[in-house]
Order: C-alpha cells, then sequence, then structure tokens
C-alpha cells in the first residue's frame, strides 16, 4: 500500500515523541498501523517501524536509520522542521478525521 502525506505526517509525528529502539509491540506504533493505510488496517506495524527508521536516517544525518527514504519523506520532513506545534496538530487532525472517515464506511 503505498504512503500518503497524511500517513508519513502521522508517523513522523510518532517519531518526535518515540525513541530508539522502536517496537512493532509498541502501542504507538500499534495505533500509528491502523490509523495509516486504509480503514481495513492493512498496513503493518513493521512498516512503521521501517518508516520511522527512514526518519532516523535524516535525523542523524545518515548516521543511523535506514537510507532507503522516499524523497517525499524528505519533503515532509523539511516542511515540518522545527515545527513540532504544527505537526502533533496536523496528526490529531489525521487521527480525527481517519476516524470519523472509517465510522461512516462502516456504517
Amino acid at each position: 500500500m503505498p504512503w500518503s502525506r497524511d500517513d508519513r505526517i502521522f508517523v513522523l509525528a510518532l517519531f518526535n515523541v518515540l525513541r530508539p529502539s522502536y517496537s512493532r509491540k509498541d502501542s504507538q506504533v500499534l495505533e500509528a498501523a491502523r490509523v495509516t493505510g486504509s480503514c481495513r488496517g492493512d498496513r503493518s506495524p513493521d512498516s512503521i517501524v521501517y518508516k520511522l527508521q527512514n526518519f532516523r536516517y535524516l535525523d542523524t544525518n545518515g548516521k543511523s536509520g535506514f537510507s532507503h527514504y522516499a524523497l517525499k519523506d524528505k519533503e515532509i520532513w523539511e516542511e515540518f522542521k522545527g515545527r513540532e506545534k504544527a505537526l502533533q496538530t496536523e496528526a490529531e487532525r489525521i487521527r480525527s478525521g481517519k476516524k470519523e472517515r472509517c465510522d461512516e464506511k462502516n456504517q
């Protein structure tokens, strides 16, 4: 499943709160797997951990993390660099909007 802009923003917001090492069993990682992707919850916790490692690579200037990030990851990184409050606000909007969309689909 391709990563949307909102998916990337949500995981970047998570990156700013979590500290390495990232675990696919972490409750916040599990929530991110539910919030990103489709309403069916088909994004895996492992894919969230991988995306966190992509952001770690950007954060550490290549000293740690996974180097195979997407250019859109870097664009999101640059857009929200130094704007943590705006990032968290956007992540909350994404979380709320996803819940509403999925609730409507299930009715």
